[in-house]
């Protein structure tokens, strides 16, 4: 994902990250000749930036590996501008999500798309939009974070 908005957007600065060591340095090698990218280990639930850096945090397929899942929703949330946008796409809470998960031994925490709904209202974002594909296996999400008050 990150290669194909960084070349399409070479103007984009862009912050990759993920909490497995591996991952990073995949990702680092991978992007390389992309300047516009950073790649840096982060654990979503306590993210090494500052409150309101982002435009825009976008998660693929990874919240459903946050067992703690409303922090790394409350951390997105510090995380963006006012008005940024959380964006992203992830499994729904569906016997199969679970099968794969167990059958691999990862840790996860599945969610269904009203409860990422409920949690993002609960936390504040605003124009929230959770919609399932896949035949439910899979949902998108967008919520904005809200706009700073004058």
């Amino acid at each position: 994902m990150a290669a194909g908005v960084a070349r399409a957007n070479p103007e984009v600065q862009l912050t990759v990250t993920d909490v497995d060591d591996a991952m990073v340095e995949s990702a680092r090698t991978r992007l390389a000749a992309h300047r516009n990218v950073t790649v840096q280990a982060a654990d979503v639930t306590a993210l090494p930036f500052d409150s309101g850096t982002f435009d825009a945090v976008t998660s693929f397929l990874m919240l459903h590996h946050v067992v703690d899942w409303r922090a790394a929703v409350a951390e997105v949330k510090r995380v963006l501008k006012p008005g940024g946008a959380f964006i992203g796409y992830d499994l729904t809470d569906t016997r199969l999500a679970h099968w794969v998960h167990r059958a691999d031994g990862s840790p996860h925490r599945i969610l269904a798309p009203e409860e990422l709904k409920h949690a993002l209202r609960a936390d504040g974002f605003t124009g929230i939009t959770v919609s399932t594909a896949f035949c439910a296996h899979l949902m998108r999400f967008y919520a904005c974070s809200p706009a700073a008050k004058s």
